[in-house]
């Protein structure tokens, strides 16, 4: 499962570059999962899981706490992928939107922005009670490659 950058990344990534100085970067990110695609602008589409105890996941930084991203990997595509696996909490009912084909990585718990999204392998589902969603060590990964 691999996705790429928003327009939002991409902005504060080149701002910074340029020698601008962006808005202070999270401390934590947050997995997100869609029906379709959250889109690349500076809101958050595509359909959001929502009601039956969905929550976001945090995804601390580098170095940081579990969950975590591991170190970048240098070359013509760089990729970052999680270090730890990515449980989603037990669902308590069925979750709006189900099934969902997309991740997004958000700045914040709920609303914020999009940082970046991917597609999924394969579809989840949760379509009733006792549904928990994980990802593997790896399974979500960000790339940015040379054009």
């Amino acid at each position: 499962m691999s996705g790429g950058l928003s327009e939002v990344a991409r902005t504060a990534s080149l701002t910074r570059f340029g020698g601008g100085s962006p808005a202070a970067a999270p401390s934590a990110w947050f997995v997100s999962l869609h029906a379709s695609d959250p889109g690349d602008g500076t809101t958050i589409g595509g359909s959001e899981a929502a009601s039956g105890s969905y929550a976001r996941v945090a995804i601390n930084a580098i170095g940081g706490s579990t969950p975590r991203w591991n170190a970048v990997t240098a070359g013509t595509t760089n990729s970052l992928a999680n270090e730890n696996s990515i449980s989603f909490p037990a669902s308590s009912a069925a979750w709006t939107n189900s099934p969902f084909a997309w991740f997004g990585i958000c700045s914040a718990s709920s609303a914020g922005n999009l940082l970046a999204s991917g597609s999924l392998t394969s579809p989840v589902a949760v379509a009733g009670s006792g549904v928990t969603i994980s990802f593997a060590i790896g399974a979500l990964q960000l790339t940015a490659a040379r054009t």
